[in-house]
């Protein structure tokens, strides 16, 4: 039970941190990377799920150490711990997915700004060769062979 109990103080840990991630990430106010709503409820969801579950952990935890009688009811208790741990590692499942999903739609975005890119220098190529007269290299060996 205390091997548990300590790997489930490591997961909420780790989600802790993930969402702090994922927020700064994806929620940040920065209108460049702007995802669309139903990316971004998703994620918040996700956030929000992760961080219930892991509130309902820890304070499984808290009254887990505080009885009186932990050695003897610990064997009826085990089934609860093995149902926080499986709610913990599930909410972090469904955080990781939906922090893919915006990581996917960044990369759209990145995709669509490069082609963007890519079509304005082309559009600057095009224009500069209209710009600047190349003369023909035969008409340049008429002109030398006159002028010899």
């Amino acid at each position: 039970m205390r091997n548990q109990l300590l790997a489930g103080i490591a997961k909420v840990t780790s989600l802790v941190l993930q969402c702090d991630t994922y927020q700064q990430l994806y929620m940040a106010p920065d209108p460049t990377l702007r995802l669309p709503e139903d990316v971004l409820d998703a994620l918040e969801k996700s956030i929000v799920q992760a961080y219930a579950k892991s509130l309902l952990f820890l304070g499984f935890a808290i009254q887990r150490q505080r009885s009186k009688i932990k050695a003897v009811d610990a064997p009826f208790k085990l089934g609860d711990m093995e149902k926080y741990v499986k709610g913990l590692l599930e909410s972090g499942d469904q955080l990781a997915q939906a922090a893919d999903n915006c990581e996917k739609y960044c990369n759209y975005l990145n995709r669509a700004t490069v082609k963007e890119l890519r079509d304005l220098a082309e559009e600057s190529h095009q224009a500069i060769q209209d710009q600047v007269y190349v003369p023909e290299t035969s008409s340049v060996g008429a002109t030398l062979m006159y002028c010899l």
